[in-house]
């Protein structure tokens, strides 16, 4: 027997095909409990295969008798002790600094037997997971740590802060995805009716490979942006993987949940120019030769 003795309106199957992890109420019901989900999630924030979740607990209240009180998203606890505290933030001021550093001390406060001396206190993790970029500096992760300021070393407490930058761009289904500069506009991008760029400007083209919908086309991003892309399975019944090449050579397997990221490079490459032509009569020229 099914969750629905009838099929649910078809109104309520669109807004559930359009909720994402970013949406508190669903991240909430897909990691309820799920130690696998949470474990999978953890080993890629911190891009380790060690990590065995233990312990997952969703929506857990902490009272507090002498002031404010707070609920938790997600409460997990790994194989070594650690805590993590995962936490869904659409808005910006629900990632405030001082909301970090309120968990942390009710954590601490609530975690901790009476008898727990303070060396003995496990390691935590506070992490917010932002639907933008609040730091503004267009990166994936942001981690936060005390150091002693005059020596410029840990202070060792134990105690972390992580800001993830959720900002979305939107999820396609189709045969791949090509990631180009303006240089490289004119190769595999322009086969797959990406657009013609001047070399001389500085951006990130992305260009879907045969997308299964009439509305694709080609985005153009700042060249300062950190994009990531996932790899997500279209299948339940078959094993699915991808491949990432570099100018079409060195393919690199990719699994299922695995992610990309792709930032412009700190090293900049400086080009010859053998010829007086400009950009726009090269182009013209080699377009009429396939023609």
């Amino acid at each position: 027997m099914g969750f629905f003795e009838t099929d649910p309106p078809k109104k309520y199957l669109e807004i559930l095909q359009q909720l994402r992890l970013i949406d508190d109420t669903f991240f909430d019901v897909c990691f309820d409990g799920n130690i696998e989900g949470m474990g999978l999630l953890l080993r890629i924030f911190f891009h380790r295969d060690d990590i065995i979740v233990k312990e997952v607990v969703n929506q857990r209240s902490a009272n507090n008798l002498y002031g404010r009180g707070a609920r938790f998203d997600v409460i997990a606890v790994d194989s070594s002790g650690k805590i993590y505290n995962v936490e869904i933030q659409r808005a910006k001021e629900g990632a405030n600094p001082k909301r970090a550093r309120f968990n942390s001390s009710l954590i601490d406060s609530r975690e901790e037997n009476k008898g727990t001396k303070p060396q003995d206190f496990p390691e935590f993790w506070i992490i917010f997971i932002t639907e933008k970029d609040i730091f503004g500096a267009n990166l994936p992760m942001y981690h936060i740590e005390h150091i002693v300021t005059e020596l410029n070393r840990p202070f060792g407490d134990a105690a972390h802060i992580i800001y993830v930058n959720g900002e979305y761009l939107y999820s396609i289904q189709g045969d791949g995805m090509i990631f180009a500069t303006p240089t490289g506009s004119t190769a595999y991008n322009l086969s797959a009716f990406g657009p013609i760029v001047d070399p001389k400007t500085e951006l990130i083209l992305m260009t879907p490979i045969n997308a299964h919908t009439f509305f694709s086309r080609s985005i153009v991003l700042d060249p300062d942006d950190a994009i990531e892309l996932e790899i997500t399975p279209r299948r339940s019944t078959t094993r699915e993987s991808g491949h990432v090449t570099y100018d079409g050579t060195y393919p690199v397997e990719m699994d299922i949940g695995d992610r990309l990221c792709i930032r412009k490079s700190d090293t900049k490459t400086r080009m010859v120019r053998m010829s007086e032509m400009n950009f726009l009569e090269r182009m013209r020229r080699k377009l009429s030769e396939t023609m």
